[in-house]
This record gives C-alpha cells, sequence and structure tokens, in this order.
C-alpha cells in the first residue's frame, strides 16, 4: 500500500506545475494579444455614441412637449443644422452636438427639408408640428421622430 502512494507522488512531481520558461511564454502571449486588441480599440474609444445623444434629445423634447402643456402655451424647438445644436424658446441654453456628429432635419411642421434650422412647436394639448430629426456619424444614424397629432417622441435605428 505505501508503494502505490510513494508511485503516485513520484509521477506526480515530474507532471506537476510549468517551467518558468512555459510561463514566460504564456504571459508574451497574452501582452501581444492585450497589445493588438488596445490598438484596435483605440479609435472607437474616440467615438460619441449616437444612441445616447438621440435619447437626449428625444428626451429635451419630451421635455418642451411637458411644459407647453404645463404652462397651457406653445413651446418651440429650435433646431440648427449648420451649428449642430438645438434649444427651446423656455430660455434654455443651447444644446450643441460635437464636430464628429451631424443634425439633419428630415421634416418639421411645414418646414422644407434640407433648410438650416427649423422650429418644432409643442402645443398646450400636447400636439405638435411633428418632424423627423436624424443625428449621424460616418458609420450609423439614429432617428428622432415627433409625431404631429399626439406630439410623442420617439428614437429608432436607421438602417444604412
Amino acid at each position: 500500500m505505501s508503494r502505490n502512494i510513494r508511485e503516485r507522488s513520484h509521477c506526480r512531481s515530474r507532471d506537476a506545475g510549468a517551467t518558468l520558461l512555459e510561463l514566460v511564454v504564456v504571459l508574451a502571449i497574452i501582452a501581444a494579444v492585450f497589445a493588438l486588441s488596445a490598438t484596435y480599440f483605440r479609435g472607437s474609444a474616440r467615438a460619441v455614441p449616437l444612441q445616447p445623444l438621440a435619447i437626449r434629445m428625444a428626451a429635451d423634447l419630451r421635455m418642451a412637449r411637458a411644459t407647453a402643456m404645463a404652462q397651457n402655451r406653445s413651446v418651440g424647438v429650435t433646431i440648427n443644422t449648420l451649428a449642430r445644436s438645438y434649444q427651446t424658446d423656455t430660455g434654455s441654453t443651447p444644446v450643441v452636438l460635437p464636430r464628429t456628429i451631424a443634425l439633419s432635419v428630415v421634416e418639421a411642421g411645414g418646414s422644407q427639408p434640407g433648410v438650416d434650422s427649423a422650429v418644432i412647436v409643442f402645443y398646450p394639448d400636447g400636439s405638435a408640428t411633428g418632424g423627423s430629426l436624424v443625428v449621424s456619424d460616418q458609420r450609423s444614424a439614429v432617428q428622432v421622430l415627433i409625431d404631429a397629432m399626439t406630439g410623442a417622441v420617439a428614437t429608432q435605428k436607421v438602417n444604412r
């Protein structure tokens, strides 16, 4: 019985653990993979994600609608595509999008598409002039939709 234990422990000692050379090779491979992945993701770290910008814009438009209903007056939101900004007429500061992001008006009430600035108006009954805005970069786009009948604001990803 003691012979079986000795044989087992003897076998384990030869196969147990890794050599220093094996550990160095594994660490070198991990470092190389990390270095390659870091350079791959470095460019995307500078990109501004569109979805959060579109969600903020939609929230600001919903707030303009709520203000119109609460104060029983019309509230306009001016969109300036050249400056990549929008502002409500309630005295708030303009929201300026980053330089890498484009802002375009597809449709706004009776405004012509492609015009440098447009106004979307929310009325006291909750309705709006309606419209559609697009926030985009070189890779993707998100559309912000304003329903004319209900004044509801929604976002959807645009397939390119």
